[in-house]
């Protein structure tokens, strides 16, 4: 698959890229993906040895790369994510929703985004004419944002990417219904579009937002709360 279009900007200094593959078969270099034409801004393949690994080409011409030194399994899906962010210096790998314990080699330069890109092969390299993949993928996409941790889970689980927001036209989640029903709290809204969080905190400002419950696409949910009062909100991820 041959994207003409930019799917990052240049110099982008924050990335998340994320898909499921499915190797048949094949050797040697095999990729998942990677950025047009010359640079490989963002790229990940299954080496020769049939681990996943990850790269990125950056502004100032250099590379760093990631090898999960987990070997794959033939005809056996698996889910690839990686989340780049030069701003601090750190980029994660996950395989199968799992953060894995490796890192960039060399160390990302804090400050230095990412070098110029015309387009995004799926299947190939960024000369898009070989190293071509052996199996099926699945679910591609990839984001000007680092994932957060539940998001990464999310997809992981074999959900699909959620549409993206008109930003143009935000649309507010109001609570429509509380309900106490036999110590069970209910709760409906309006508004927005799935999947929806639903957080809850036990004072109002005084510690972080955390989830009852996985990402949900209904508008509403029931809940056994730990305690009989909270503060409770809805968001999107």
């Amino acid at each position: 698959v041959d994207v003409d279009n930019q799917v990052i900007l240049d110099g982008s200094l924050i990335y998340s890229v994320a898909g499921w593959f499915k190797v048949t078969g094949g050797e040697g270099r095999r990729f998942l993906w990677e950025t047009s034409d010359s640079n490989w801004a963002i790229s990940a393949e299954v080496t020769p040895a049939g681990t996943p690994k990850v790269f990125a080409r950056l502004a100032d011409g250099t590379s760093t790369s990631a090898d999960t030194g987990v070997v794959v399994n033939l005809n056996e899906w698996y889910h690839l994510a990686v989340t780049f962010n030069s701003t601090v210096g750190i980029a994660h790998v996950f395989l199968n929703g799992e953060l894995q314990d490796i890192v960039f080699t060399p160390e990302i330069p804090v400050g230095v985004g990412t070098a110029e890109t015309v387009g995004f092969h799926i299947g190939s390299y960024r000369a898009g004419n070989g190293r071509f993949f052996d199996g099926l993928i699945d679910d591609v996409g990839v984001w000007d944002r680092v994932l957060l941790r539940h998001e990464i889970d999310y997809l992981s689980q074999g959900q699909a990417i959620p549409r993206p927001k008109r930003l143009e036209v935000p649309v507010e989640i109001v609570i429509t219904s509380v309900e106490w029903v036999d110590g069970m709290l209910n709760l409906s809204w309006s508004g927005g579009a799935g999947p929806f969080r639903v957080q809850a905190q036990s004072e109002l400002g005084s510690a972080e937002w955390t989830d009852v419950s996985d990402p949900i696409t209904e508008s509403s949910i029931q809940i056994n709360p730990v305690n009989a009062s909270g503060f409770y909100r809805i968001v999107q991820p």
